[in-house]
């Protein structure tokens, strides 16, 4: 997969982000859709895209970070005609925070569960996806039956079986969540490699 253009969906603070990106130079056309129902779950956050992707796209959360290699290895796997790729973390007992991580359960590289409240589980969302449009109708779903967050649409997605997952090894990431996982990020990036 190429990526030629980004969609940044803003809410809170979007001016900032602006202004930002403004005097900034990434070799990607652009764009920001304004979501101001920001403080509803992050799946209205990707529905407001939905009309501008008819391709398979990249699906990256703001406030993770990660290697640059896992991102390059995710964009040469072969996406599936339907559903997608959730870019999965199996060394459990290093991620930062657990408890708060949302967990997968993976069964043949295919999402069987997941959530943050999961028992059984031998993976972590990394928060990076490669994904299809059939996303955008499993997320109306999921919101019709009352659960407007990501993870909903993609267990929607997962209860047909087009969901794989795909294991980032030995690499790192972190999702910053708290000023503890701040501080984390922070040490992470000063010994070099998170993006």
């Amino acid at each position: 997969m190429k990526v030629s253009k980004a969609y940044i969906v803003v809410g809170y603070r979007s001016g900032e982000i602006r202004d930002h990106l403004r005097n900034s130079s990434s070799g990607l056309e652009i764009e920001l859709v304004h979501n101001p129902e920001y403080l509803l779950p992050n799946g209205i956050s990707l529905l407001s895209v939905q009309g501008k992707i008819r391709d398979p796209f990249l699906l990256l959360m703001s406030d993770h970070l990660f290697e640059r290699s896992t991102l390059k290895d995710l964009l040469e796997q072969q996406i599936p005609a339907q559903g997608g790729i959730l870019a999965t973390d199996s060394k459990i007992q290093q991620v930062f925070d657990l408890d708060d991580a949302t967990k997968v359960e993976s069964v043949a590289n295919r999402i069987r569960s997941m959530g943050k409240d999961l028992t059984d589980f031998n993976a972590i969302d990394t928060g990076m996806f490669a994904l299809t449009p059939s996303v955008f109708p499993a997320l109306q779903r999921s919101t019709g039956n009352g659960d407007a967050s990501l993870t909903g649409g993609i267990r929607s997605l997962a209860q047909s079986a087009i969901m794989q997952t795909w294991d980032i090894g030995d690499r790192g990431w972190i999702d910053i969540d708290t000023p503890q996982a701040l501080d984390e990020a922070e040490r992470l990036c000063k010994k070099g490699g998170l993006v």
